[in-house]
């Protein structure tokens, strides 16, 4: 497994070992003492996957409050999305920063988002599809969204987004 590991404590982005031969491809995902012997969050409680149909559809800012904060492991089935981690956690140096990267099924790469940060993503091709666990359960009473384009946090997205929810 390898692993990219920056500023905002507990973000990765993983790449998993990928095994090929004549008839394809066996990648383990993920393996919990593989991430233990990482330092990083095993247990994970929830696997959840969407479906955007539209290039530019914005998903995020979320976060649950505690004691239901989650990390996230994310990736992605198909086409690409920009991802983005912002750091709420008030206890750390980097509250208010965020991270952003492009997860794609042909980059294969896993972002593992830590708890207490807020999570979205900009779809960058149509149909796309995005997978991921999470370390708690949904409490739709703590669920929390930030907008995309909070000028306090300044988040830098590719493009402006052409679908939204209400939310």
């Amino acid at each position: 497994m390898d692993m990219q590991t920056f500023s905002i404590q507990g973000l990765a982005l993983i790449t998993p070992p990928r095994f090929e031969d004549h008839r394809g491809f066996f990648e383990p995902v993920y393996n919990a003492s593989a991430f233990r012997a990482n330092g990083l969050p095993s247990e994970f409680c929830r696997l959840n996957r969407s479906f955007s149909k539209q290039r530019g559809t914005l998903r995020g800012m979320h976060h649950q409050l505690p004691p239901y904060q989650e990390a996230k492991l994310v990736r992605v089935l198909r086409g690409a999305v920009w991802d983005v981690c912002l750091d709420i956690r008030r206890t750390e140096p980097t509250y208010g920063e965020h991270v952003g990267f492009e997860l794609s099924a042909e980059n294969r790469l896993m972002a593992l988002l830590p708890a207490g940060c807020a999570h979205g993503f900009l779809t960058l091709t149509d149909d796309v599809e995005v997978e991921y666990l999470c370390s708690s359960g949904y409490h739709p009473s703590h669920e929390r969204s930030i907008r995309w384009d909070e000028p306090r946090f300044g988040i830098r997205w590719p493009q402006h987004p052409v679908c939204l929810s209400d939310k």
